[in-house]
């Protein structure tokens, strides 16, 4: 049996398809489109007709690969910026309608559980509580668990496409729009902080997206390789490189930070505020060790999926 998955996420469509044999399984094909669905109207809550059109375009790119790989299944689920969308509904139906797929739009708290069961398939989650990170296009979840059990979990409406939207900075961002940004950071994860250090929390763990992009560029920068030169699951990031990347990325402008090996076109423009973000939760919390997880939502529900057959 062949599963495919579809990830409808803010910035990105994500697609994940699975041979199911008997208890076992195998990724057949993982592919992703950059849509940009919240763009030029995340904050308004509008899916603005040229960004609803990429997304029309890119579902169907996505259930033409799956018909060629002849799939049995197909579940599409939509995140933020569907959910937000005061004609997100209107997406949903003309989805239904033109293309004969149904979405399920899902809320944060099930976005979460998500993500934790796809970080779960890795390696990274042991006995002792650690914070697992997910950093979206319109929003962020946080999870605190360990391989057996979630303790806490939260989806804040704070992602890099909602972040980007409404602090619109220069090329190169200036130190005070730095600052604003950290400012309104600053006063938005309290509970966060104090579920942290309840827990006694110093790992953290990032999935998918753009942890992928800073471990990548990490890895260009010191071994002139990808990450993605061979197959993994999870990595460590080294924290020292990390806290060196961050200026760096800051201090260039958009033709710069597309000049660096491993930073995707796709990303490059959220890619500053997303490192101001990621800083700041880093210090706050005092994270000691940062992992990246390869598994994220889509491989959560896949293994949801995988279980019911």
């Amino acid at each position: 049996m062949k599963i495919a998955v579809l990830d409808l996420g803010t910035n990105t469509f994500n697609l994940l398809i699975h041979q199911i044999d008997g208890d076992g399984f195998s990724i057949l094909h993982k592919d992703k489109i950059a849509v940009k669905l919240g763009e030029g109207g995340i904050i308004q809550g509008i899916i603005q007709p040229a960004a609803f059109e990429r997304g029309l375009d890119a579902i169907e790119q996505h259930l033409n690969t799956s018909s060629q790989f002849e799939v049995d299944k197909v579940i599409a689920f939509g995140t933020s910026a569907l959910r937000s969308a005061k004609n997100g509904n209107e997406f949903k139906a003309t989805v239904k309608q033109q293309l004969n797929l149904e979405i399920v739009i899902i809320d944060g708290n099930r976005e979460a559980e998500l993500i934790y069961k796809g970080v779960k398939k890795t390696d990274l989650l042991s006995e002792s509580p650690c914070l697992i990170m997910d950093v979206g296009g319109g929003s962020t979840e946080f999870i605190i668990g360990n391989k057996s059990e979630i303790f806490w979990k939260r989806s804040y409406p704070i992602g890099a496409a909602r972040l980007l939207d409404q602090f619109k900075h220069e090329e190169p961002i200036l130190p005070s729009e730095i600052k604003n940004i950290q400012n309104y950071l600053n006063g938005q994860f309290t509970e966060l902080e104090e579920q942290v250090k309840q827990f006694g929390i110093t790992k953290l763990i990032g999935s998918s997206g753009s942890f992928e992009t800073l471990a990548d560029i990490i890895s260009f920068e010191k071994t002139d390789q990808s990450i993605f030169d061979s197959p993994f699951t999870s990595l460590e990031i080294d924290l020292e490189n990390l806290h060196h990347l961050f200026p760096e990325i800051l201090s260039r402008n958009v033709a710069d930070r597309l000049a660096m090996k491993g930073m995707l076109p796709l990303r490059v423009d959220m890619m500053v505020v997303v490192c101001i973000f990621i800083e700041l939760i880093l210090k706050k919390l005092n994270i000691q060790t940062v992992h990246l997880s390869d598994f994220a939502m889509k491989e959560g529900m896949m293994d949801e999926l995988i279980a019911q057959i």
